[in-house]
């Protein structure tokens, strides 16, 4: 396994599979990254390909969150940032009590 240093490595549904292990909505990621709603969703589905800037900010902004990006042979993955988990954003927090009985 190694760490994926490559930003322009990150595809649509691997953003929002990210998004969705860290609990952010796509107004949240884009707030955090400094990008419109529109493009974040159109990259997502595969409509678009933000320029390599765009795609590093959305990246730095889920591997701020808790977000690990890593490659094992010829697949990039995403998972959880080891210690105490990743942050959750207030909808996920109170789906996981609410839910799961987890508490915050």
């Amino acid at each position: 396994m190694s760490h994926v240093d490559q930003p322009e490595l990150l595809d649509g549904p691997l953003c929002r599979a990210a998004r969705a292990l860290l609990g952010l909505s796509q107004n949240e990621l884009c707030s955090i990254a400094g990008c419109g709603r529109k493009l974040l969703n159109d990259f997502e589905n595969g409509l678009v390909h933000p320029k390599r800037s765009k795609i590093a900010a959305i990246r730095a902004a889920l591997e701020e969150g808790g977000a690990v990006f890593v490659r094992i042979n010829d697949t990039l993955m995403v998972g959880p940032a080891g210690g105490s988990g990743v942050a959750r954003s207030a909808r996920a927090r109170r789906f996981a009590e609410d839910r799961l009985g987890e508490p915050d």
